[in-house]
Order: structure tokens, then sequence, then C-alpha cells
């Protein structure tokens, strides 16, 4: 019907009636078309079909024919009942007519409102809206004697006749109106007021008419539709269905198999197939213009010689002419020479394998008899064919293979050629290579015939010889190789090698980084699965897969089908430390899994052959798998942990204007981080000055968490060295030790020596660029992630050090600030603080006053409920607030996933180039070789004769003229400015290497859509995406993969954009001519710029580069040079920085290397004893098994003294290596402690609700002696029940070492103390202070804590005594409450007013319920007293000696403050534990108490709004 442009199906009869029962139908919509998707297979017509309506009549034969032919048949597929709509639909586009009906406008339309207002409905509608309460009838007063009853009929009686009469008026006016779109105005006049609730009933009636006209029009415009369908249907030719009828077959029918087998095919004898000699091996004479004898002549030949002579010696083009037509002959002579010989063979090859006899005909006619084809022929060679050939026939389809391969390469000569445009080098390169088959022990590897023919290229020697030395090395050792980019390491010598070593004997595997694993294994089933027939296996492995027994089996089927294993190496190490694991770890489910996977490793070890692409960046020394061991717990010291790290941060803040002003070139602000927060510390001297500045804060007491406001000077000056200096003397460090140790300030100074002596913080601010080397990865963990390029995050890996970690995340979310989610939730959370008040206000201390409103000025301005306030003024006054970013980092982030685990098994790159105990090797190669010197030492490199100029010939072509082209970029410029920069260059600039990751504003969709926007020549952009997929961008906003592109043969109409991640290993064709931008950037060194630029694969032969650098950069290439600014950069200069950088980052990673290899000996040495049968597998593992949380003097604590460290450890290999780094022995498992390490962690989460473990309740009981207190208001005599306050923290972590130095005063029942029934610390389970009964009976004031079940219980029998009082008393922990100090909160029964309750009890009993605030200064001393702390009065009591925190003991108290001292050793332990228990892990550091637990003394400003 389509194809004849004839409606043959008949359209519907009643469209209106479909319409009635869509019921609800859509006006036109966008989104839309013809063009068929999965949507037409089930369509919503009710809400497409005034759109379709449309598209059909606007559609002609010409254009939309396949796009109705294949859109309509999809409707009727999916439901055969809608052929009449698809037949309704096409005659709409065939039907000239329609084009003139339009369609009405409306949105939608609601049919079951009819298409008018019926009387009855207008009706119903006047009636409902009667209002009896406003009408005259209602202010009637009733007749003398009437009863209510009457009086109530006379008045509903006259209003119902009144609404009746005037409902008549209105209805009729309505209908008379008709049609209209709305209620007319006057309408409604006849109805009263006063009667009526005219506002709602012409709200009501105007829906109704609005609907009905619309229903109106819509039908108005069906009917007309209808009456063309009608004629047409009256026209159409019905189409004839043909009927298909099956007769069966009644006969018996035996199949006999007549196929003849390729085995039988090959029995006949082969011809002689000889491979004639190749003429154009004499390549001296193709240096003369193929002008020798060897070659006949020819007409044409004598042709082009009239012509050369005819020729003037002027006429150059003439002569140029001739000269390349001369070339075009002898190469047109030598492809048909090829392709006559090709014919032949094959021709031969069919003759003898075609039908002989009689039997072979009949079979070849019955079409049973092997088709000869090319493919069929070659697949017989292949390794893995399973038809046996002889000799002879192996020889003569060899030679054919050959004699191909000739004839695809004289193709491949005559296409350069005549494509040459004056320059000769790829066809030089083609013509000198005539293949490997020259090279010994090549010829027995005929695979390589099948990949090349199949590929249509030819192995060069060079390729070969270096294929030979990885297949077999000379050393016999793991041996790494160097080739020269672009020379076909990934696409030539892998599959080449892959077929080679998968012999059956062996599992190969081939090695590769994840961002190029796609395509590997892309290429590699491009390149083996055809006529090689080679599978190619792929096995992502990680500790959360669910593995079983046919693991394998999955290993022995690709070993034995000679497969090729593409792994990522931190599959094959994950697999390795599964093994380990479940050794440490199994449980019932899992113990049938322990011993295989054992033995599967066992197995890999003895056959598996590692092939490693990219070898210098998968042995690179960052790399390192971990699988932590054991239960998730907090950082050692938290929450200080990470808030002296937000204090700090909050330090540095201060100090960035003041930095900036000394340093302008050595501090790069950045203008959306948070106000005053620098993104980076550029220059050394402005770090050192950094540390200087934030060292005098801490000193001087700004460090919120520590005080040093008692400390002595002398102490102080020790003090200072041991924070900022990396090494120090040992008698400082006996001084600081002495002092502190045992106190909190202890760790934290160790915790900010951490910061600024060893280097943390100007590691961070200097050394790691956000979004480039660290971010966020929101959907994994909150917590900051190493990036493997920009705005890459790495898949699973972490920092392995604790404190760059929280560092690294402090600065993330400075720098990204917080979302409106996130702002939310800390809203949230600051209303369920002790004291939201006093939070808030360090919250908007750092606001101007011109940008905070009066509104929100304090807390109770703020109305969470209403979203306009949040979303524009909440949201942006404190998405980028420093002070809310801590909060939510300490509410909601590091508390959560700031922790650490007890042990780890781990793995390095020392573990992929193991020498296994099989004695197979494993072999490698890269373009650059700079990081040998950290390659382990199980693997040697090993410079082929040919190779060892690669990295002066990669040089050499970087030096040329054409590359000595550099440009300084703005700092902060951004994209932008980079693509006008490169826009602006002449010769043009095509692709952007960022090797330097300058470009971070936009992702690579954004920067390749903007490229399109600047260079209006280009008509697409080449890109990465998020996925690692190479794809086209065209100008029309189309996105497809590049390989299905067909810019893919028309890369000169594009450009190319490669982020950092992919300047690595990327091999994208470019036309001669193209220029390419390079940025440099931190951290670039010699490889990784080699490398970027060697993407340009004809550099130096047709390829140039330009390089950009940002003003940091451009420094530190000028400083290295000794150039001043005025000063010209070259490219020399630009690689002599680079190798710079190499020496400083191979130095630098020096340490973790040796560290690595230390654990590696041990890993290896264990795994050598379990295969001689020494240790058993759970020794094994407990042998890997290695500490993994570090306590803050293990990272930080300088030794006393320089203790030689033994070299046992060491062997030979490491001994020799460290010596030529000039590294110090030192593998003392600290080395890498400030390196971050590319970890990448298989954690199994823990559930992020930490409860405590559940316990058994204890049971409520009364105890006689409480019931005899309450009578007698005296502590019976040697009862147990009764325990004093303090002597009850014993079962928790506030118990107090030594002899109790509380005063026995204030005690707690049995019943209050006893909740639960374990032997564990009862930290968790400490019952709220609520309830205390006093007494005086005994002479001596006793307070008694009891439980509110004992309250509730003996309540009657409290009321009743006379000789103790009920007391409801809760601590002060708000700055706002009132104090409950004088008991009077509620007392039962009543107590005289001038009773008061003894201040030695109180104290005891505030410290005790954890009360947060004193109610007067005079308090505040008279505690600190009892405690022995120092405060500020005692500074006048001469010079005595005061410990870290604050506590003074007893030998240096002034005689006026130790007679009501009993401490003899300082409480601050014990409270922190008491208060830490009683807030229940709530912050309470500005409080009163909060300043007392942390040596900071009140002052009288404290106290004035206490009261």
């Amino acid at each position: 019907m389509v194809r004849d442009w004839s409606v043959t199906l008949e359209p519907c009869q009643a469209l209106y009636d479909v319409f009635v029962r869509w019921n609800n139908v859509s006006g036109k919509i966008r989104d839309i078309s013809l063009r068929y998707d999965r949507d037409w297979l089930k369509p919503d017509f009710a809400k497409r079909w005034m759109t379709i309506y449309e598209l059909c009549c606007d559609a002609d034969r010409e254009t939309h024919t396949f796009q109705l032919a294949f859109t309509l048949p999809a409707i009727v597929y999916s439901s055969p009942e809608n052929v009449g709509l698809a037949a309704t639909m096409f005659a709409f586009a065939a039907i000239p007519e329609f084009r003139t009906i339009y369609s009405p406008t409306y949105n939608t339309y609601d049919l079951s409102f009819g298409i008018k207002p019926l009387e009855q409905d207008l009706c119903h509608h006047i009636s409902s809206h009667t209002t009896f309460h406003k009408s005259p009838e209602a202010s009637w007063s009733s007749y003398h004697d009437e009863s209510p009853h009457d009086f109530n009929n006379r008045q509903q009686k006259h209003f119902r006749s009144e609404c009746l009469r005037e409902e008549k008026m209105a209805v009729s006016i309505l209908l008379d109106c008709w049609p209209c779109d709305s209620v007319p105005a006057h309408a409604l006049q006849c109805l009263s007021g006063s009667r009526y609730d005219k506002l709602t009933l012409s709200t009501a009636l105007e829906k109704r008419y609005s609907n009905c006209y619309r229903n109106w029009c819509l039908k108005a415009y069906l009917d007309h539709v209808q009456k063309v369908l009608d004629e047409a249907r009256r026209t159409f030719t019905p189409s004839v269905r043909q009927s298909y009828t099956f007769i069966p077959s009644n006969s018996d029918i035996i199949s006999i198999s007549t196929v003849v087998p390729t085995k039988h095919l090959f029995r006949k004898p082969p011809p002689v197939i000889t491979l004639p000699p190749d003429p154009l091996k004499q390549i001296q004479v193709l240096g003369n213009r193929f002008s020798g004898s060897e070659l006949d002549s020819s007409p044409l030949k004598d042709v082009i010689s009239n012509f050369k002579f005819s020729r003037h010696q002027s006429d150059q083009f003439g002569l140029q002419y001739a000269a390349h037509l001369e070339d075009i002959d002898v190469l047109q002579h030598h492809h048909m020479t090829c392709n006559r010989s090709y014919n032949n063979a094959f021709r031969r090859l069919e003759e003898h394998l075609a039908p002989s006899d009689l039997v072979e005909e009949s079979l070849s006619n019955s079409g049973q008899w092997p088709r000869i084809t090319v493919t069929f022929l070659l697949g017989l060679l292949a390794s893995t064919s399973k038809t046996p050939l002889c000799d002879s026939w192996k020889a003569s389809l060899t030679n054919f293979a050959r004699i191909l391969l000739r004839l695809q390469r004289s193709q491949r000569l005559l296409k350069l050629k005549l494509a040459d445009n004056g320059d000769n080098e790829e066809f030089l390169k083609e013509l000198v290579n005539d293949g490997h088959l020259r090279l010994d022990g090549t010829q027995e590897y005929v695979d390589w015939l099948l990949i090349q023919a199949e590929n249509r290229f030819l192995i060069r020697p060079t390729q070969a010889s270096v294929a030979m030395e990885m297949i077999s090395p000379s050393s016999g050792k793991n041996t790494a190789l160097q080739l020269h980019m672009g020379e076909g390491k990934s696409s030539v010598i892998v599959p080449i090698c892959c077929t080679a070593l998968a012999d059956g004997n062996s599992l190969v595997r081939v090695v590769v980084l994840k961002p190029l694993a796609v395509q590997m294994f892309q290429l590699l089933v491009e390149r083996l699965s055809g006529l090689a027939n080679r599978r190619i296996f792929h096995l992502p492995f990680s500790r959360s897969l669910r593995i079983t027994s046919k693991i394998q089996s999955f290993f022995e089927e690709c070993k034995n089908l000679r497969g090729i294993l593409v792994a990522l190496p931190d599959h094959i190490l994950s697999f390795k430390m599964m093994a380990m694991e479940r050794q440490l770890s199994h449980t019932n489910t899992e113990q049938p899994l322990v011993t295989p996977l054992l033995n599967s490793q066992r197995w890999l070890d003895m056959h598996t052959r590692d092939v490693l692409d990219e070898s210098d960046e998968l042995l690179h020394v960052r790399f390192q798998l971990v699988y932590t061991m054991g239960n998730q717990q907090h950082l050692k010291g938290y929450p200080d942990r990470w808030t002296t790290t937000q204090q700090v941060m909050t330090l540095v803040a201060r100090h960035a204007r003041l930095l900036h002003q000394e340093f302008p070139l050595g501090v790069e602000p950045h203008a959306h981080a948070i106000r005053k927060f620098p993104l980076r510390v550029l220059d050394v001297r402005a770090g050192e000055r950094l540390v200087e500045l934030v060292c005098n804060d801490i000193l001087a007491g700004d460090l919120p968490n520590f005080a040093f406001g008692h400390v002595p000077l002398h102490m102080k000056d020790s003090i200072r060295k041991y924070l900022t200096l990396s090494t120090i003397d040992p008698q400082p460090l006996r001084d600081v030790q002495s002092y502190c140790a045992g106190s909190s300030l202890w760790n934290g100074l160790l915790l900010i020596r951490g910061l600024l002596a060893h280097g943390i913080l100007i590691y961070t601010l200097k050394d790691r660029r956000y979004r480039v080397d660290y971010g966020l990865d929101p959907q994994r963990t909150m917590l900051a992630v190493p990036y493997r390029a920009k705005d890459v995050p790495s898949t699973r890996a972490e920092f392995g050090h604790p404190d760059i970690a929280v560092a690294l995340t402090c600065l993330s979310y400075y720098y990204r600030g917080l979302t409106e989610k996130q702002v939310t939730l800390c809203f949230r959370q600051l209303l369920k603080q002790d004291n939201p008040a006093l939070e808030y206000e360090t919250w908007t201390k750092e606001l101007s006053s011109d940008s905070l409103p009066d509104n929100l000025q304090h807390l109770s301005g703020i109305n969470m409920e209403s979203t306009e306030q949040f979303t524009d003024c909440l949201v942006p006054l404190f998405e980028r607030n420093k002070a809310v970013v801590d909060f939510f980092l300490a509410q909601f982030v590091l508390p959560k996933e700031a922790k650490e685990f007890p042990h780890k098994l781990s793995c390095s790159a020392w573990d992929l180039a193991e020498r296994k105990s099989s004695g197979l090797p494993t072999t490698g190669f890269s373009g650059t070789n700079d990081f040998r010197y950290l390659l382990p030492t199980t693997i040697v490199q090993h410079p082929l004769d040919h190779q060892r100029g690669t990295n002066a010939r990669v040089l050499s072509h970087l030096l040329q003229q054409e590359n000595n082209c550099y440009d300084l970029l703005a700092a902060g410029g951004g994209a932008r400015e980079l693509l006008n920069a490169i826009a602006k260059q002449s010769p043009e600039i095509r692709v952007l290497l960022d090797v330097g990751a300058q470009v971070l504003d936009l992702p690579n969709d954004g920067v390749a859509k903007m490229w399109l926007d600047i260079n209006k020549d280009a008509q697409a952009a080449i890109y990465f995406n998020k996925h690692d997929e190479l794809v086209v961008r065209t100008r029309d906003h189309i996105v497809e993969p590049f390989s299905a592109s067909s810019f893919a043969q028309q890369a000169d109409q594009c450009v190319l954009y490669l982020d950092d991640e992919h300047t690595r290993g990327t091999d994208v064709k470019l036309p001669r001519g193209f220029r390419a931008a390079v940025t440099l950037g931190s951290k670039v060194t010699k490889d990784r710029l080699v490398q970027g630029c060697m993407c340009m694969r004809k550099l130096g032969h047709g390829h140039s580069v330009m390089f950009f650098a940002p003003p940091e950069i451009d420094r530190s290439i000028r400083a290295v040079n000794n150039k001043q600014a005025d000063e010209e950069i070259h490219v020399s200069d630009i690689l002599v920085w680079a190798m710079t950088e190499t020496c400083s980052d191979i130095q630098h990673r020096a340490s973790q290397w040796l560290q690595h290899g230390v654990d590696y000996q041990s890993r290896h040495s264990a795994w050598s004893s379990f295969l001689s049968g020494n240790i058993t597998p759970t020794e094994l593992a407990h042998s890997w098994l290695q500490p993994e949380a570090k306590h803050l003097e293990e990272l930080y604590a300088p030794a006393l003294a320089d203790t030689p460290t033994p070299q046992t450890l060491l062997n030979e290999d490491l001994l020799k290596r460290c010596s030529s780094l000039g590294l110090g022995i030192s593998p003392d498992g600290h080395l890498d402690e400030e390196q971050e390490r590319e970890v990448v962690h298989e954690i199994e989460r823990e559930s992020e609700v930490e409860r405590p473990p559940p316990v058994l309740a204890a049971a409520h009981s009364i105890d006689e002696d409480v019931r005899c207190f309450i009578r007698t208001g005296s502590i019976p005599d040697g009862s147990r029940v009764f325990t004093a306050v303090f002597d009850t923290l014993t079962t928790t972590s506030a118990a107090f070492s030594g002899r109790q130095p509380w005063p026995r005063d204030v005690f707690a029942s049995r019943d209050f103390v006893t909740t639960v029934l374990t032997e564990e610390k009862t930290d968790s389970y400490t019952r709220p202070v609520n309830w205390i009964l006093s007494s005086t009976a005994s002479g001596a004031p006793v307070l008694v804590i009891v439980s509110p079940f004992e309250v509730n219980t003996l309540l009657p029998d409290i009321r009743a005594s006379k000789r103790v009082h009920l007391h409801a008393y809760t601590p002060r922990v708000l700055k706002m409450m009132k104090s409950c100090d004088d008991l009077r909160l509620y007392i039962t029964p009543s107590i005289p007013a001038r009773w008061r309750p003894d201040d030695t009890l109180i104290r005891q009993l505030n410290v005790f319920a954890g009360q947060l605030y004193f109610p007067h200064q005079r308090a505040y001393v008279k505690l600190c007293r009892l405690l022995g702390i120092h405060t500020a009065d005692l500074k006048y009591q001469g010079v005595f000696e005061i410990q870290s925190d604050g506590f003074i003991k007893p030998e240096h108290r002034p005689r006026t403050v130790d007679s009501l001292n009993t401490f003899q050793q300082s409480p601050i332990p014990m409270l922190k534990a008491l208060f830490g228990i009683r807030r229940k892990g709530m912050g309470y550091l500005p409080t009163h108490i909060g300043k007392l637990l942390n040596a900071r003394w009140l002052t009288s400003e404290d106290f004035q709004e206490t009261s």
C-alpha cells in the first residue's frame, strides 16, 4: 500500500467514536516524528493523534515513503486491531484534500463533557450553588403564633420558588447563546447574588463551556475528516489476501548425510604453487626511478619517454609529471604481475579441488560440494583448524597466502603513490618492507600470514624481531622492551605474539590499562577472530564478585582453545588476594571454594604467560591493590583527627590574602572556592611562609582544639621546632615528649606535626590539583578519591594515607561547595543541636552585614518551610560558607567515611612482574622507558640493538624547527581562552592534546562543542566520552562512535581533542600536515610529554606540535633553564624542564618503590615456602597479612636517635638499585606514609548506621535499702545498694585509673546504675540523671540519684516521707537554659524556702550528669580548684609548672589552692571520656566545659549571658 502510494486498506468508519473511547485527547506535542522507533510498537494514540495528523498531511511520496513503510507496519504488528487507524494515517498522507483541513489548536480535549452543555447539567450546576444563609428569606421573622417548623417550611418554600424562577431564566439564556467558548456575562445577571455563590458557579460553568466548545470544534473537524475518508472508501481497491495451504507428505524419507567432509577433499593431490621472485626487491633500482633493465618495457613507457623529451628544461611541472607517470607505470606493471600470479594460483587450487568423477559432479550439482573460496582455503592454515593437511598441501596454501600478501602490497603501493603529494615517506616505508620471512624463526608462525592477509598489512622486520624477543626473551627472564611510538606495538606486535604463545600449553594473558581495555579487546577480536580463529576472553574480577568452582574451567577452556585473555592488573591481583582472603575469613558457605581458589592460583602460576602492554604504566610504583581486613573502626583520635585539620585550614584561609601579597606568583586564588581560600600554593617559599604563619597562630592559641596559653615560653620554642621541622634535635624532642606524653595535647601535636613538618598541608595545597589529581565521586564515597585524569575518578581507588584523605576531602568540598540538598541537611541538623544559635553565629561570622539580610541575622528568622527563602537566600549565602561546609563534613561525611581497618592484604606492580615457578617469562613493552629505574627488580629492561636510538629519535623529532613554538596562557582562562588562542595560530591547529590537564572548566563534550563554535571550518569534533569511547560530534549535534562514522575516513574535516587520560596509547590516523596544541602542567615528565606528542604519529614527518603553558609552569621552565621573563622559550627548554620533572618524580617515588619491594619479597618467600610444602595455606595467608591502621605516633613521631635498620630484608638487587638512586636504606614501613598511594580498596562496606551491639537488658527492681532510705533519710550501714556516682563509671571508658579521688557524697541506686547485663563497656547504656533524692537526716547532706522506675513505683512513699525530698533535675547543656543547681525545678514534698543544696555535692552532680555551663565564674573557679586545674587568677601566685592539659601536680601547686584538692594526677582524660559518653558524640568545644577540658581559661566575658 505504501509502496504504491494507494489506499488499499479500509480506514476508520467512525473516527469520532474512536475519540470518545479515548476520552482524553492531547493537542499537538513535540518530539514526535514519522521516523521509526520502538514507541510506534505501542503508541498512545490519544496523546499523539493530533500531531500524527499534521505529520502525515505534510508527508509526501518522495521523502516519507520509507518512514511510513517502517512505522505503519510496526503499529499493526504489535496491535492488529489498529489496522484501521494505520490505514487512516496513510490516507492523511496519500489524499491531498486533507492538507486543507486544519485541526483545532487546543492543548487538551476532555470528551466526557460532551459537545454541548445539556439543560439538566446546567440546572444541576446552578441549583448546587445556592446559599440560603445570605438570602432575604434567611432574615425573615416568624409570626406571633407560628411554630419553628412551620416558619422554616415557609422560608424554604419561598427560597426554592425564587431560586427555580431565576434558574429557568439563566438556563434559557445559556442555551440560547450556544455555541460560545465562555459563559456570556449577562447570563448570570438574572441570578440574585444573595441566593447564589455566583463566583464559584461562574468558575464551574466556565470550565464546562470551555470543554464543550473545544469538543464541539473537535467534532466539526472530525466530521470534515470523516467525510473525506468516506469519499475515499467508495473509490479504493481492496487488497486481495492470498491464502497459503501446505500439503504434508505421507512418504517416509530417510535423511542421508551427503556433505563432503573437508578432510576427504584434501586427499586429492595438491598443485605445485611456487612463489615467484619479487621484482621490487632491488631497492637501488627504484632509487633511479625504476629505469633498470629488470622490468620489461611497454608501449606506455615509450609514450611517457617521448612526452618527457618534448618538455623544455624550464618546464619543471612537465618533467615532474613525466617522472610521476614513470613510477605509476612500473607499479601498475608490478600490480598486474602480482594479480596474474594470484589468479593463476587460485585457479589451480580450484581445479585440483573440483569434482573429478560422476559421483562428485552429482554432489556438486546438488550443492553438497564445498565452496572453494579464499577464506575457506586460508582458514585451513590456522593452527586451530581441525582439518589435517599433508606437508604438500600446507606448502601450496602457504605460498598462495604469500602471493596474496604480495598482491595486497602492490595495491597499497599504487594507492600511496597516486595519493602522494610529493612526500614519499609512507610510500618508501611500504616499498622497503618486504615482510618478516627473511627473519629466522618466523616461518613457523603460519597464523601470522593469516593475520596479515585478513587485515591487509605486512609485518615489518623490526616488528617481527621485537615480537620474537617477546615470545622468547634472549635473557630467559622477565623482560621489558622499548619500541618507538607509532610502530605498531598494540596493533601488530601484541596480536602476533599472542597467536604464537597461545599454543594450547599456556594461558596467554594480555594485561592492559583500564582506559585501553575496550580498545585492546576490540582490536584483538578484529585481528584474531577471523582467519586465525582465536577466541578472545575477558573476565572482570573483584572482591564483590560471587565466584563458583567453574572459574577454573574457564581458565582451562581459554588455554585449551588457544584463546587470549584480556585482563586488567587489578583483576589479576584481586584473584590472587581472594585466595588468601578466603583462607583467613571463610564461612561455612564459602568452605568448598577455599581450597579450589588456592589451587586455581597455583595453576595460574604454572600455566600463565603474560604480555604487558604499556608496561611502564602498568608497573608504575603508585599502583597498589589492597584488601582491607577486619571490622571498620574510627580513625585514632577522632573527631579531633578531622576537626583539627579543618581548623588548620581556617588558619590557612586567614592568611591567604597576606600570602598572596608577599608572593603574588606563589599563590593561585580560586574565584569559585570558599571565600579567602587559595586553590593552590605554587612556590616552595610561599609554602614555607604559610607553615610559619599557621604555626604562629597555633602557638598563639588560635586553634580551638588545643590551647597553649599556659605553656612556658621555653617549651613553646621546643614545640615550634617539633611542629615545623622534619628532623629535630634530641633535646627539644625529649622536652616535648616529657611535657605532653600521655595527655590529649600529645596526639594533637602529632597530628599538627604531620600536617606541617611532614608536609601534608603543603602537599595537598601544592602538589595535588583539584579535579585532576583528586576530587569527589558521590556515587562511590563521600570522601575525596584519586582521579585518573581530569574529571575522571578512579573506579575503586582511595588515598592510602588517612590524613591526606581527610585534608583532600575538606579541600574538595571547599572548592566545590555544598549542594542544595546538603545545605538542607545542615540546617535540619543545626536545629537538632543543643545550642543551635551559637553554631549559627559561627556560620554568619564571616558574612558581611550587607550580604546578610536583617531577618537572617538570627536563627529565629529562618523558616525551613519557606522554599523561596531557602532557595533564594539560604543556599546562595551558605553553600560556599566554610563554617557550614565544616559542619557538614563533621556531621555527615567524616564520622561515617573516615574509618580504617586493622589489617590488609596488598599486592603491587611487583606481583605483576613476579618470576613464576613454571619459569614462563613475563614480557612487556612501552614507547618510553624513563621509569625503568623504578621497575621491579624481577623484570629487566632489555633494549634491542635496532631500538637503542628510540629515545634520541623521538626527541630529535620534537626538536625540529616546526615544533619550536610556545605560547603563555593567562592564569585561570579556561577552555575558551585556550581554544581562542589556538584559533589564532598559523598554520592552523586542528588537534588539542591536553597533556597538562589545563582544560578543567568543561567536560570533553563541552570542549568539542565549543571548538566547533569557534572553528567554523571543521565539520566535526573527535573526542573520548565519559565511557572511554572514541566518538564524533557533528555540527548538527549528532554523536556517534568514531569507528562507525563517515568521519573516520574524513579526519581532515575534523578537530581532535584528547584529554590527559587519553593522550597515552590513543592512535587516530591523522592526515599529513596536521598540527597539534600540547598543554603543559605540573608533574608532566618526559615520558608523559613524549607519549602525548607522539599521538601525532608522523611527528617530524608531516605532523607538528605547539606548546601552551600556564604562568606557574612558565616560571618553572624559566627557573630550570635560567631564563629571564623576556627571553623566548624554545622546545629544548621544555624538554630540559620535563627531564627535571622526571628526575624529581623518580626520586620522590623511590622510597615507595623500596617499600613495595620489601613487601613483595615477604609475600614471594611465603608463596615459595607454600609451594615447597613447608607451610600450610592458613600460615601462607597470615604471612601476607599486614597491619593497616597506624597510630599517630607510628606515622609522625620522630625517633630519639638514628638507629641503623638491618639490611637482612633487602636482597642484592634492591641494594644495588637503592645505591644507584642515592636512596638511604630504611625499609621500615613508613616510607610511603607521605605518598599518595593509588590504592584500589576492595572494601566490603558495613552499614552506615552504626548501632551498639545487642545486649540483654537488666530487669528493674526495688531494693529494700531504697525504701529504708526514703523512710529514714539515712543510708543503711554496709549497704551495697548505693554506690558513689564516680565509682559507677568503672564499667565505662571514663573509669579513673588509680585511687578514686572524688568525694563520696553523691550516690546512685543499684537500679539506676544497672541497665544491661554485659561484661563489655557500658558507655552506650549509661542512664541520664533526672531524679534526685536529698536528705539531711544523718547530719551531713546526702544526694541519691534514682531511676525513673523507682520514682514511679515509690512516689507515694516519697510524698509521705518527712525525711527525703524528690527533685527533678536536668543538666544545663544549652547556654539559654536556666540552671537547675538549686534543685528547685520540681520538689515533692515541699521544702523550706531557705533550703540550699551543698555546693560540693552540686559540683559533683553537675560533672557526673554532664552539665556544660557554669552558673557564674565562682562555680568555674571552685571546680578548677577541686580538680587542680590552672585558672587565670593564679598567674599572680608566682611561677609554677603547669601540665599541657592545664593540670597542676601537687608538688607544684600554690599553697592557697592545694587545700581543697585531692587529685594526684590529671582528671582531664577521665572527664573527656565522661562528657563524650554524656554527649553521645555531639560536640561541646565552644561550651564552658569544652574550654576547660581543652586548657582554655574562662573569662568574665564567658559569663555575661549565662545567668
